[in-house]
């Protein structure tokens, strides 16, 4: 369809430069008759008809040229923004569940904690004459608590850190998303379909993500 347009544009662009040349030709030949102002006039009326008419079928070629470039960049972008937008709910998924897994080792460094209490609050009564093997025993207990709590603080230590990385990456990802998303909306054309027709999974009608 575009192709017979520009075929027919410039069969009438060549018609109408043609035209021209020859109402131009004509005038320098009444010129030279010196033909009355009024007709010169009038001649000179109808060559800038034939000027705005050939500058306006430029014109217009030019913009749907600016608009099919302007369509394939759209098109081009238009999988960054999904594979972007993939990226963003993932690190979501990805941070809600390490949030779950740093609660969770912090709760057991917690309970760490309350064991190695409790387990000093039980240490032999000075009163009752313990053994030396009692001692010995008490105290290998509570390194062994300690072991297991220093186990436990790394894991929180990791969890905690995963944690922030990946709330680093995620609030980046919403930022380059945000960058591609606005680039998409000022290339779409205005015939397009709401974004939620192309983004398969958008979360918001009218909207790439639900990303608040």
């Amino acid at each position: 369809m575009n192709d017979a347009i520009e075929r027919f544009e410039a069969v009438a662009t060549d018609c109408l430069m043609e035209q021209k040349a020859r109402l131009t030709a004509r005038r320098a030949e009444l010129v030279r008759a010196d033909i009355d102002a009024e007709t010169l006039c009038e001649l000179d009326a109808a060559i800038a008809d034939l000027h705005a008419a050939v500058n306006l079928l430029v014109v217009n070629r030019m913009k749907r040229e600016q608009e099919r470039e302007r369509f394939a960049k759209w098109k081009a972008i238009l999988p960054t923004c999904r594979e972007a937008l993939d990226r963003v709910e993932q690190l979501g998924r990805d941070f809600e569940r390490q949030n779950s897994i740093a609660m969770a080792a912090r709760s057991a460094l917690d309970f760490c904690d309350q064991r190695i209490a409790q387990h000093r609050e039980a240490k032999p009564n000075p009163r009752r004459y313990p053994t030396d093997a009692e001692l010995k025993k008490h105290a290998d207990g509570e390194a062994e608590l300690e072991a297991i709590r220093e186990r436990a603080r790394v894991k929180v230590k990791e969890a905690v850190e995963l944690q922030h990385r990946l709330a680093y990456d995620h609030v980046k990802a919403r930022e380059d998303f945000a960058r591609l998303e606005f680039s998409e909306r000022q290339l779409r054309p205005k015939s397009a379909p709401p974004p939620d027709l192309y983004f398969v999974g958008a979360a918001t009608v009218g909207h790439l993500s639900g990303v608040g």
